[in-house]
């Protein structure tokens, strides 16, 4: 509901903003690295799944693009999940592996660079006892977290460990270089869009912007495809309207993000999907 009172009041800035003053050049240059975003996906799932099942590049690129798209009418990004495990007609532990290691290799900058940008967020937003307050408090929850993650042990994690210890750590090291690569890019693409839209901020208050909306859009689950866009929105005008005014930019950025990311490669993977299914 807020969301929705927030962009009731702002959409039509935005939408002007878009057509009026858009650079062309920096937005052409986001959707070129849509290409590379998912090329360096396709080859980390690759080189996941090479020890269980040898598939070409175009295969595992089909997967994830599939995954995408069933990511619009499946709720809490299992879409993706779905896609990936029936890739293949054997070895499902092992796929199940492949899977999580994926998702935690990405996981891993996210909140690294996030945990910047949460500091950053509350030196903004808190002051003096507060933010030693927060601060603490932040500690002991994440000591609490780890402590019962060991102590808990899932069944689930403990069913499939094996097939995840069973990965080298070489392979470890490229794959989470990889995943860190496309973070990169992910941040270089917002960082573009927002340069499209003559946003003016230092490159520090942008690079810590989008790991801050990264970091929400990792804990928080989207359950559907326009969720996805509002929890972007959310999260980004709750860490630039501490810095500019300029709410009609946040949410033209947060939007044309989406729709390159998130739209366009779900709709490819919609193509895609029926000639799938056939097989």
């Amino acid at each position: 509901m807020v969301f929705w009172k927030v962009f009731e009041r702002y959409r039509i800035d935005a939408a002007q903003l878009i057509i009026e003053e858009l650079d062309v050049l920096p937005l052409v240059t986001t959707v070129v690295l849509l290409s590379m975003n998912y090329s360096l996906e396709a080859v980390k799932w690759n080189l996941l799944t090479y020890s269980i099942e040898r598939v070409s590049f175009l295969r595992s690129l089909r997967t994830i693009l599939i995954g995408q798209a069933l990511n619009m009418i499946i709720p809490l990004a299992f879409g993706d999940f779905y896609a990936r495990y029936r890739q293949f007609k054997e070895c499902k532990s092992q796929s199940l592996g492949a899977i999580m290691v994926n998702r935690i290799t990405l996981t891993i900058p996210t909140f690294i660079f996030g945990t910047v940008a949460v500091l950053y967020w509350m030196r903004l937003t808190l002051e003096g006892i507060e933010l030693l307050w927060c601060i603490a408090i932040s500690t002991v929850g994440v000591i609490i977290l780890f402590l019962t993650i060991r102590l808990v042990k899932p069944l689930f994690l403990q069913k499939y460990a094996s097939a995840i210890m069973d990965i080298k750590l070489s392979l470890l090291f490229k794959v989470q270089g990889l995943a860190l690569a496309r973070y990169i890019v992910f941040t270089i693409q917002y960082l573009l869009v927002f340069q499209a839209l003559r946003f003016e901020l230092t490159y520090i208050e942008m690079f810590l912007g989008v790991a801050w909306v990264f970091l929400i859009k990792t804990i928080i689950p989207a359950i559907t495809l326009f969720g996805d866009l509002a929890k972007r929105q959310l999260s980004a005008l709750a860490f630039f309207t501490l810095i500019t005014d300029r709410v009609d930019l946040v949410i033209a950025t947060s939007f044309l993000v989406w729709l390159i990311n998130i739209v366009f490669p779900s709709f490819i993977g919609l193509i895609i999907l029926p000639r799938q299914l056939s097989r």
